[in-house]
């Protein structure tokens, strides 16, 4: 539960795997789309491999469909439709801002920044530390196993072994158990 705030007029990163998860819970596959992020999406530099993991070669990424206004598909009364085991793991990971290695800390704009009890608030609301760090790890484990399949890297290569011979450390990535 929320403010919901994250999930209006935002580009909603998917990937494969979150497709898989949506159909399965929902039967539906008319959910996503390929768009081009926004101009503020491509200049940040938080984390140097974000672009190159996310952007398929046109520039373009898979993103939730949203509403006329602006509102992800999956928004009602300032929640999500989804259960948590559903939803984009970016979704699931807000509002922990983080990079490739570690949670950075909660985002600024989210409503909960403000309060002295915030961790305390994401602990209650399903949300704590430990979690979205293993959603963080899930996460850059997907994007790099779904860029290295499009590169065709892993027909003859397993994952670890594309993450080492591009400069990435697989214990980063292990998805949660």
């Amino acid at each position: 539960a929320g403010s919901g705030s994250c999930c209006r007029n935002r580009q909603i990163l998917l990937t494969i795997f979150d497709v898989e998860r949506i159909q399965r819970a929902t039967g539906s596959h008319d959910f996503y789309v390929y768009e081009m992020p926004e101009p503020d999406y491509i200049k940040q530099d938080d984390d140097p491999i974000w672009n190159v993991i996310t952007l398929l070669d046109d520039g373009s990424r898979r993103v939730l469909k949203r509403r006329p206004g602006g509102d992800c598909r999956f928004l009602y009364r300032n929640d999500c439709s989804l259960s948590i085991e559903a939803r984009p793991l970016i979704c699931r990971i807000h509002p922990y801002l983080y990079d490739e290695t570690v949670l950075q800390g909660i985002h600024a704009a989210c409503p909960i920044f403000r309060r002295p009890d915030a961790t305390s608030i994401l602990e209650q609301t399903k949300m704590p530390v430990h979690k979205a760090d293993a959603w963080r790890r899930q996460l850059y484990h997907e994007l790099i196993i779904e860029k290295a399949q499009r590169a065709g890297d892993l027909a003859t290569r397993s994952s670890s072994e594309f993450l080492h011979s591009h400069g990435f450390n697989k214990d980063k990535y292990r998805s949660p158990e």
